[in-house]
């Protein structure tokens, strides 16, 4: 690269902290690292040019600006991509002026920039585009078209945003439908209550200065109705009807060669529809016919003049006193006197007649030739619609000749009429211009040289194996053939081929240059890019292709490892086995040197998938999902033994160990948790099965004579006891309750079997190695029930049943 990567660099920073704020300029920076070329997007609302010369309001204009060889000493090239109309913009580069001189700053530029797009800088004179120049000077009350307000957006103007980000699920409550207020509907954004930034006194003014294209224009902009839009919509059909059928006039006026009532037509346009297009230029056009035909026209006038004051003093001259003759010999005599002067005068006036002829046609003759050089000279210098008028104008002359000269005439009208009917004054007539031996238009015209000369620049580039610049070259060159069909196709493979190959060793040494800064993540996109280059480019050396590979691969290889590394890090245990499994197989396609570090690689993956697997475990635990904990442990002890020689820097028969206290700790809580949910239940049995499990696998284990774990082999003993007695308990309350009858009868002897009911039994207390229950039901005797009370006692001894009283 020939410019200061520093310098590039630094204006890559600038640009990108300077803009990242201003939402009404997009910069977007080019391929190249750094980039030496931006796009620049404004949402501005300027002026736009047809090619057909309509001028409208347009609210996106883009352009390019590339720094050259030499910067920053040398100013930026600046370029618009869009048909923006300003005095300061042509096709092929915009004038910046001193702009760059008096600030060295790329932002800043680009703020400028925006500043004459919107119409607040702008040349009145030495304007590049002189059109654009005058019609800026002619509508100054407009200008500005847009206030460029480009200030950086400050932490201020973020302010309301902070609060919502800041929020965490507990803040957020649930809420019901009345909270919302009123249903939104899709017809709320055009109903009446919507409001829209219309400004229907702009619209007004424009309408009452019938500048009726603009507020065409305008309307199309607006893309939604208002009170007003199709009164406006009106005024403008009427007025553009009119104004239509008036231009047509005054063409056909023009073409039959009257140009002042031409103008005339022109000027009642003007009055209806002032920004008529092409309605300055026409006017001009009729302007110029008439001053060229004015000259002609006076000396017409003066030649008419002259001969009536001529006449006028012959009537007014006194007749001379002549002899008196008598009637006979004055009869004669006056004969005789007006025959010598009629035939005296009539050879004077026809030798007079004849002279007058001669030299009056000569003028006409000498008129016409002067028009012809003019015609000439506005044909060399491809004002083609004068040189027509000029040639037309001198045939027309031509026509007065008559007797006298005419071979002249002849010679000169032959002439004319070759002009007219030349190929470059008919194809310059429809706006076409000869280019490499065909007609195109200027346009086009401008766009084959363009496209010339970036190809040239292409080629220069190519040889000294400068490949950005090369590529830039080529891009521009093809940029610009997409705008026209009539570039060669041979260059147009050319320039493809050529732009491929430079793109690729720019892509790859890019590639090389991240390659050795480590920076493997470009280094890779570079050598991909390169890589897709290749495979739709045949010319691409096939050892280039196999360095290509290796490099990749490398690239590759080691992206992947420093991601593992960063995610094992991170205890991203997932993405970090990913990565290294992704190395493992690149290394055994690719067994270069670099490359030769599989050991390494497998200790890792055995790492991470143990890991992996205490995480789950741990993860289980939490969640007192016990099978999962067991099966997630069990795997890493597994992984432990398998990979002990890759592992030496961990002690795998103490993690081992840790891990299985861990299984036996998770395997004695599932238990327990059972036994509490059986207790809870009232399923003794179950919960004593649990509790002898629990015994079983601390007593089988090798961690039995720790003290933790002989506690909970004691806990469990005191509950299997507990549950033991209760469900003895249970046994003889159901005992109680089957002989609740019999029982009572015995010890109340008065009462009758069938008044028994709703018997009632409630354990008591322990008295020694008895345990006592109390016993209570429901005698009824026809009268009030009587509820009756006694207590027994049980012997865990003798398994027999006694009375029991206090007394």
């Amino acid at each position: 690269m020939n410019t200061s990567s520093n310098h590039l660099e630094t204006v890559f920073q600038e640009v990108s902290n300077y803009f990242v704020d201003i939402p009404r300029i997009t910069v977007t920076p080019g391929d190249s690292i750094p980039p030496d070329s931006y796009t620049v997007n404004y949402q501005i609302t300027g002026i736009c040019k047809e090619e057909d010369g309509d001028i409208y309001p347009c609210e996106t204009h883009t352009i390019t600006l590339s720094l050259p060889f030499g910067f920053p000493h040398f100013p930026p090239n600046c370029l618009p991509e869009s048909p923006t109309f300003h005095p300061d913009f042509d096709s092929s580069a915009i004038c910046i002026g001193d702009a760059w001189e008096s600030e060295k700053s790329i932002p800043k530029l680009l703020i400028h920039i925006g500043k004459m797009i919107s119409g607040e800088i702008f040349s009145e004179s030495n304007a590049f585009n002189s059109d654009a120049a005058k019609w800026y000077i002619a509508n100054k009350d407009q200008l500005p078209f847009d206030s460029s307000d480009f200030t950086q957006l400050t932490s201020a103007d973020f302010s309301s945003f902070s609060q919502e980000e800041d929020f965490s699920i507990d803040d957020i409550d649930t809420v019901g439908n009345g909270d919302f207020g009123e249903p939104l509907s899709m017809e709320s954004s055009h109903s009446s209550g919507s409001t829209f930034d219309i400004d229907i006194d702009h619209l007004t003014v424009m309408a009452k200065q019938h500048r009726f294209q603009f507020l065409s224009r305008k309307l199309q902009s607006i893309d939604h109705d208002f009170e007003d839009r199709s009164k406006f919509e009106e005024q403008i059909q009427t007025a553009m009807d009119k104004a239509m059928a008036l231009y047509h006039d005054a063409e056909n006026l023009e073409h039959q060669g009257e140009p002042k009532k031409a103008l005339v037509k022109f000027n009642q346009i003007e009055q209806l529809v002032s920004d008529y297009p092409l309605l300055q230029e026409s006017k001009e056009r009729a302007q110029q016919a008439i001053e060229l035909l004015g000259g002609l026209g006076n000396n017409t006038e003066s030649s008419t003049g002259n001969a009536k004051q001529k006449s006028a003093k012959a009537i007014n001259s006194p007749t001379r006193k002549t002899k008196q003759r008598t009637f006979f010999e004055d009869k004669k005599a006056v004969s005789k006197k007006w025959l010598r002067i009629a035939f005296t005068g009539g050879s004077i006036g026809l030798i007079a007649m004849l002279i007058f002829s001669y030299f009056s046609l000569g003028s006409t003759l000498d008129q016409a030739t002067t028009l012809y050089g003019e015609c000439q000279t506005l044909l060399q210098t491809e004002s083609f619609t004068a040189s027509k008028q000029k040639c037309s104008q001198a045939l027309n002359l031509l026509k007065k000749v008559r007797i006298v000269k005419q071979n002249d005439k002849k010679e000169l009208t032959q002439k004319l009429q070759t002009i007219l009917n030349s190929p470059k004054l008919q194809q310059g007539l429809m706006g076409k211009i000869l280019v490499d031996g065909q007609y195109v238009s200027k346009t086009t015209k401008v766009l084959l040289l363009n496209f010339k000369k970036a190809k040239n620049n292409g080629d220069s580039f190519y040889k000294q194996e400068h490949w950005l610049e090369a590529a830039n070259s080529y891009k521009n060159a093809l940029l610009i053939s997409e705008k026209t069909t009539l570039i060669d196709d041979a260059l147009l493979t050319e320039t493809l081929q050529k732009l491929s190959l430079s793109q690729f060793y720019m892509s790859m040494q890019a590639g090389e240059k991240y390659l050795a800064l480590s920076d493997w993540v470009k280094a890779t996109e570079h050598f991909n890019q390169a890589l897709s280059l290749a495979k739709t480019n045949q010319h691409v050396l096939a050892n280039n292709i196999d360095s290509l590979k290796n490099q990749l691969a490398q690239a590759k290889f080691n992206t992947l490892q420093d991601q593992g590394h960063k995610h094992f890090e991170a205890k991203e245990w997932d993405d970090a086995l990913n990565n290294y499994q992704q190395a493992l197989e690149l290394s055994k396609a690719f067994p270069s040197p670099e490359l030769q570090l599989g050991n390494f690689l497998r200790e890792n993956i055995a790492k991470t998938k143990l890991y992996i697997s205490i995480e789950k475990g741990k993860k289980a635990f939490s969640d007192s999902k016990w099978d999962e904990v067991t099966a997630q442990y069990e795997k890493a002890i597994a992984l432990l033994e398998e990979n002990s020689k890759l592992l030496q820097e961990i002690d795998t028969e103490e993690n081992s160990v840790k891990i299985s206290r861990i299984m036996l700790h998770a395997a004695v809580i599932k238990d327990k948790q059972a036994v509490g949910k059986h207790l809870q239940s009232q399923e003794y049995d179950s919960a004593i099965k649990k509790l002898e499990h629990i015994k079983e696998l601390i007593t089988e284990s090798p961690f039995s004579g720790q003290t933790e774990f002989q506690s909970i082999a004691t806990e469990s003993t005191a509950q299997i006891n507990d549950a033991k007695q209760q469900l003895q308990r249970i046994s003889q309350t159901e005992y109680l309750k089957e002989n609740y009858k019999k029982l009572f009868l015995k010890h109340y002897p008065a009462a009758s079997r069938s008044s028994l009911s709703a018997p009632a039994v409630k354990f008591l207390k322990n008295i020694g190695g008895q345990s006592l229950f109390r016993m209570q039901c429901s005698e009824t005797t026809g009268g009030r029930p009587l509820r009756l009370q006694m207590d027994y006692l049980y012997s865990h001894r003798t398994g027999k049943w006694s009375f029991y009283s206090e007394e």
